[in-house]
């Protein structure tokens, strides 16, 4: 919403609400840490709660839409939390990368788990 104003739907928790009106399991939910921290919440105590609703997770650091660690977004604690609620799918890495990126993600000692 903050960086597409006037968007038909603001937060993950209305598109959630929308999902349960049309009521049908193949439209679900992509969820986007950076969209979702710019609306003001934090990402990692709220996607547990949608989990159920989520087909796909995109990450990018906020402010900002920088990598990992340039931000307040904590991908490992983001990603542990997806893990403990059960998401089984890929968290796609959506950020503007810098000179330093490869260095930032070799720094954050995130095991790949192929499933």
């Amino acid at each position: 919403a903050t960086d597409v104003p006037g968007y038909l739907v603001s937060t993950p928790v209305e598109a959630v609400h929308l999902l349960d009106e049309i009521g049908h399991d193949h439209v679900r939910l992509l969820y986007d840490a950076y969209h979702a921290a710019m609306g003001g919440t934090d990402p990692v105590a709220e996607v547990g709660g949608l989990i159920d609703h989520v087909a796909h997770v995109q990450y990018a650091d906020c402010p900002g839409r920088g990598a990992p660690g340039t931000g307040t977004i904590n991908l490992g604690a983001f990603l542990e939390r997806l893990d403990t609620s059960g998401y089984t799918g890929a968290v796609g890495l959506e950020f503007v990368t810098g000179p330093d990126t490869l260095a930032s993600l070799l720094s954050l000692n995130i095991r790949a788990i192929a499933r």
